[in-house]
């Protein structure tokens, strides 16, 4: 029964509004701040002196608020009960409960089995008894207290237990019999205890970090925040590891503007391991005991569309990332590299792309004071245009694309300067030492250092120093014209130029060009399984590719071939051959045949799984080519991956030599999810022994 009754009690006045078609009531406390109540169903019970009610109710008062199921309000205390998915909001705080008691006026209130959320990046809070006894200030009993949001049934990465405990809201909060829970396991406990529960930024401690490395030691870290500005976070740790000692690490995160953005990491320490080594008074950076890195990376929104990037790696000594963490995923590389680089597309549909590139290379083959670092190739600036392929109208029908490539390559120091001698031969007009791949030529003169004979085979080795610097110029225009026949069958033939132009140091002036050419037949079979939610797609493809012979030994080289050609890539896309970057290109023809599949669930890619064959039918290995010796090749490329599917996604690729009867490159790799904030991983991968490119010393 619905009633529209009104009453004066101690200076409130309710007022009870019948809503359209009886579907809602509206109550208002006139005070200070009047209190409205809505619900579908409002009921005063005049015998009993009280209000109820039911479906959707929702009492406000300034920026606090409960919504319910199903709500009794006192008439003379002006107290009440609100049941059935409680929902209490002030300002930032959201609390859940199954049952809460309050005041009217205040909309404090006690709750039983409640959640407490302050919100993105703040604290949620689990508790047996919530007590809300000031503004901003609860007392909680059998809680549990943890910024991890994870999604229902998953396992939270960790959480503060606590028996007791007091808590103001932006301050700190105080708890007694206090466990803390890593995976659900109880790691530490602490019979008293004090935490931020900030809502807002603010300067302060950080959960300490903890850790062990076999280089290092145990590690130990004290993290200290510091809100510099609105955009400025700075994060200071001092770090002590039993082998080497103390290390201070300092992070810098800032935005500038809306959208750019920048990260700073930099590491300074003094290097007790090496401090206590019988080596530390030998000369040379391979025993330097004061070591650091900088590493920056910066994303710039600039006018019209450009954007630039800047990725900084830089480090006191080689040996730096294998003995310290932070550059751990380059151990086993090269070179370690700092790149900058601009971009931007233009006309109506960014059809055409700009790239401005300046990259520094850092070679990592050797120590400090021995390594290649003054004659290695550095590239200031590298400019790369490209128009995608669009049909021109004026053309019936053809599609065109072009490139061009610009780029600048120089070194502190020719080596020929340095290191020539009897021993040493400079090959084609100062293109390279010919001295293998075993050791760096030097001059017996510098204390430490052999004089090491080379190979004298007039042909470029892996790893032989370059010995020319200069300018170079590509541009590879191309043409084709895509058909389609009887509607089942995609067919697209293509030409192409490319051409080469230097000014170097060795020579004034060289040029070199080849044709590039393809053809490709493809077509594709759709199939439905399991009432059209499961789609799977069979894809082959007959292709045929061509270059020209462009290998003279004569001119310039800046970038060559690889010593372990990636037939993984090249085989699923001839681009990768036809616009091969080295200036030694082989002359070449193949045919290829493969078969692409492509599982969808729900029109979502669960899977794929590709497979390739490729033959060369003519072709060799020209001179100063690290493929000399490979003729008639051909290659069996498998490869494939699958998407989260049961909490699990995989990859693998296999490249396997067919004539030879070796497998060349294999990967295989596993991820598990078993919740949303943590991944298991496991990979691996095998790859053929290749041409030596390690520094070593005769």
């Amino acid at each position: 029964m619905l009633h529209s009754k009104s009453a004066r009690v101690r200076g409130i006045v309710l007022v009870m509004v019948c809503l359209v078609a009886g579907v809602g009531v509206a109550a208002e406390i006139d005070r200070e701040e009047p209190v409205q109540i809505t619900a579908d169903h409002l009921e005063y019970q005049a015998a009993r002196e009280l209000f109820l009610g039911q479906g959707h109710v929702r009492i406000v008062r300034g920026d606090r608020s409960i919504e319910a199921d199903w709500v009794a309000v006192a008439r003379g205390s002006l107290r009440g009960v609100a049941s059935g998915n409680v929902i209490y909001r002030d300002g930032g705080e959201e609390l859940h409960s199954a049952f809460l008691q309050f005041d009217v006026e205040s909309l404090r209130g006690l709750v039983y089995q409640g959640r407490l959320d302050m919100g993105k990046g703040g604290f949620r809070v689990d508790a047996d008894r919530l007590v809300r006894t000031d503004d901003k200030q609860y007392t909680v009993r059998a809680g549990n207290f943890t910024t991890c949001r994870c999604a229902e049934g998953e396992r939270e990465p960790w959480r503060i237990e606590a028996g007791r405990a007091d808590v103001e809201i932006g301050g700190y909060a105080t708890a007694r019999n206090t466990t803390l829970d890593i995976l659900g396991v109880p790691v530490v406990w602490l019979p008293w205890v004090i935490f931020p529960v900030k809502t807002e930024r603010e300067s302060g401690v950080l959960f300490p970090e903890f850790g062990y490395r076999g280089d290092a030691g145990f590690e130990v870290g004290l993290p200290l925040f510091w809100a510099a500005r609105k955009n400025v976070n700075v994060i200071a740790t001092p770090m002590y590891m039993t082998q080497r000692g103390f290390k201070q690490n300092l992070e810098v995160e800032y935005l500038l503007g809306k959208k750019s953005k920048g990260e700073v990491f930099a590491a300074y320490g003094r290097d007790q391991e090496r401090v206590d080594s019988e080596f530390r008074d030998l000369p040379g950076d391979e025993f330097r005991v004061n070591r650091w890195t900088v590493l920056a990376d910066h994303d710039q929104y600039l006018p019209r569309g450009f954007r630039a990037k800047t990725d900084v790696r830089l480090i006191s000594d080689n040996a730096y990332a294998q003995d310290y963490v932070e550059l751990s995923a380059y151990r086993d590389d090269a070179f370690l590299e700092s790149k900058m680089f601009a971009f931007g597309q233009f006309g109506r549909d960014g059809r055409l792309g700009v790239v401005g590139t300046a990259i520094y290379t850092d070679d990592l083959q050797g120590p400090d004071s021995r390594d290649r670092d003054a004659f290695v190739h550095q590239i200031a600036p590298s400019l790369r245009a490209e128009a995608l392929s669009q049909r021109e109208a004026g053309l019936g029908g053809f599609v065109t694309r072009f490139e061009f490539d610009y780029t600048y390559f120089y070194n502190d120091r020719l080596p020929q300067n340095v290191y020539a001698s009897d021993d040493v031969n400079l090959v084609g007009k100062d293109l390279f030492l010919d001295i293998g791949v075993d050791a760096l030529p030097t001059r017996a003169s510098e204390p430490g250092f052999d004089t090491v004979s080379g190979e004298d085979d007039d042909v470029f080795s892996e790893g032989e120093p370059l010995a020319d610097r200069g300018h170079r110029f590509v541009v590879h225009p191309r043409i084709a014209y895509p058909l389609r026949l009887f509607d089942r069958f995609e067919v697209y033939p293509e030409v192409g130029y490319r051409q080469l132009l230097y000014h170097t140091h060795a020579q004034d002036f060289a040029e070199q060009g080849h044709v590039t050419a393809r053809l490709d037949l493809k077509t594709r079979f759709v199939g439905q399984l399991g009432r059209n939610k499961l789609t799977h797609v069979i894809e082959p493809v007959l292709g045929w590719s061509m270059v020209s012979n462009a290998s003279r030994s004569g001119d310039p080289l800046f970038v060559p071939a690889a010593a372990t050609p990636q037939y993984r890539l090249r085989e699923f896309e001839h681009d990768n051959l036809l616009a091969d970057p080295s200036d030694r290109v082989n002359r070449r023809q193949a045919l290829s045949l493969g078969v692409g599949n492509r599982l969808y669930l729900a029109r979502r890619l669960i899977g794929e799984f590709n497979i390739a064959i490729d033959y060369n039918f003519m072709g060799k290995g020209t001179r100063y080519s690290v493929t000399a010796d490979d003729e008639n090749y051909s290659r069996i490329v498998v490869a494939g991956h699958s998407q989260r599917l049961y909490r699990m996604s995989t990859e693998f690729d296999l490249t396997f030599d067919p004539e030879a009867g070796d497998v060349e490159e294999g990967l295989f790799g596993l991820t598990v999810v078993p919740w949303s904030w943590i991944a298991l991983n496991t990979t691996y991968r095998y790859r053929a022994p290749s041409p030596a490119q390690s520094f070593r010393f005769a």
